[in-house]
C-alpha cells in the first residue's frame, strides 16, 4: 500500500457544472514530482453526472492516484469522515468540489510540508463567481487567511487528537472543524500566497438565505460543543481559546434571533442563562483586532449585549422599525 505526502479530499454531490473545473486544476499542476499525492473522490450518494466526469477525468490522468468512494447521502461532514479514513496522505487538503486551485498550488504546499513538517500550512484565498483553472498563484497581501479550504493539515495531528467532522452541522462545520485543529497545533505556517478560488454560486450551502433554521440549529449545535470545549481545555495559559469562540456563538444567536425578531428578547436571554453561557463578559480586545469596515460596524453593534438591558432595547427598537417598514409597504 502507497503511502503519499498529501491526500485531497473532494466530496462529490450534485456538482456536474463544477466538478471537471475542479479536477482539472488539481491534474494540470505544473509539479517537479508527479506521485507524491493522492486524490479522493467521496461520491455522497449525488444523483447527477458528477461521478461520471470525476471518472473519465481520472482514466485522463492515470498517472495521478484517484481513490472513488461510493457512498450514502450522509452530507459534507459524513463525506469528508470518509475521507479521511481512507486517506494515505501525511497531510490532507479538503477542497470543495465547486473551487479550484491556482497553478503552482501543489508545489508551493510541497516545498513546506516537505522540508518543514509543519502541523498546519496555510495560504490565502479569493473569492469569485468566476473561476479560471489556469490562473497562477500569486502574493495576496491581506487577502482572506486562516482558511479551512487553503491549509493542509498534518494527519497525525488529526489522528492523536481523534479530531473529526461534526455531523448534522450544515452551517459551519468546516469553520468548527478548523478551530479544533487550530487548538491543538503546535507548529503553524502562514503563506502570503493566493493558492485557492472560492467559487461563489447559486445554491450552494453558503450563500443559500432560505434556510435560516438550519443555520440557527448549526450555531445551536456548535455553542453546545465550544461550551463543552472550554469546560475541558480552558485555563488561563491558552486564554479561554473556546470560552471566547463560545461567546462569539452567543452573541451571533443574539444577533439572529434578533434581525429575524421570531423570539421574545427574555425568552431568549432566560434559555441561554440556563444554559449558563450568558451573561458572559466583555472583550475589549474585539474593537482592537482588524475588521472590514461592515464587520467592525456590526460589532461595535453588538459589542454591548452582554447587557441584558441593552439588548431588549436594540430588540425593541428594530422590532419598531421593520413593523413600521411593514406598515409603510402596505
Amino acid at each position: 500500500m502507497k503511502d503519499y505526502l498529501l491526500s485531497i479530499i473532494i466530496p462529490i454531490y450534485q456538482v456536474e457544472e463544477y466538478i471537471a473545473d475542479c479536477l482539472y486544476s488539481i491534474c494540470k499542476q505544473n509539479t517537479s514530482i508527479s506521485d507524491w499525492f493522492e486524490i479522493i473522490c467521496v461520491n455522497d450518494g449525488t444523483k447527477d453526472n458528477s461521478m461520471e466526469i470525476v471518472k473519465r477525468i481520472a482514466s485522463e490522468y492515470s498517472q495521478i492516484s484517484f481513490n472513488l468512494i461510493d457512498k450514502e447521502n450522509g452530507g459534507v461532514s459524513d463525506a469528508r469522515n470518509v475521507g479521511l479514513d481512507n486517506a494515505k496522505g501525511s497531510y490532507i487538503w479538503f477542497v470543495d468540489s465547486d473551487d479550484v486551485i491556482l497553478q503552482g498550488s501543489l508545489e508551493l504546499f510541497y516545498q513546506h510540508i516537505y522540508t518543514y513538517e509543519y502541523d498546519i500550512v496555510s495560504a490565502l484565498f479569493l473569492t469569485s463567481n468566476i473561476v479560471n483553472i489556469n490562473k497562477e498563484v500569486y502574493k495576496g497581501g491581506n487577502k482572506n487567511h486562516k482558511a479551512f479550504c487553503t491549509s493542509c493539515i498534518k494527519r497525525q495531528l488529526l489522528n492523536n487528537h481523534r479530531i473529526k467532522f461534526v455531523k448534522g452541522i450544515a452551517y459551519g462545520e468546516d469553520l468548527l472543524f478548523f478551530e479544533i485543529v487550530s487548538f491543538f497545533a503546535k507548529s503553524k505556517k502562514q503563506l502570503q500566497e493566493i493558492v485557492y478560488t472560492y467559487r461563489q454560486r447559486p445554491g450552494s450551502a453558503m450563500n443559500d438565505n432560505s434556510q435560516g433554521n438550519k443555520y440557527i440549529r448549526s450555531l445551536e449545535k456548535r455553542l453546545e460543543i465550544y461550551q463543552e470545549l472550554s469546560i475541558k481545555y480552558d485555563n488561563k495559559n491558552n486564554e479561554f481559546y473556546f470560552t471566547n469562540l463560545r461567546n462569539c456563538a452567543v452573541r451571533n444567536i443574539l444577533l439572529y434571533h434578533l434581525k429575524n425578531n421570531d423570539k421574545h428578547p427574555d425568552e431568549l436571554l432566560k434559555e441561554l442563562k440556563n444554559k449558563g453561557v450568558y451573561p458572559y463578559p466583555l472583550r475589549w480586545k474585539d474593537l482592537c483586532e482588524y475588521y472590514a469596515l461592515s464587520d467592525y460596524i456590526i460589532k461595535m453593534f453588538c459589542f454591548l449585549f452582554p447587557f441584558s438591558w441593552y439588548y431588549k432595547l436594540t430588540a425593541k427598537c428594530y422590532s419598531l422599525i421593520i413593523k413600521n417598514r411593514k406598515q409603510n409597504d402596505s
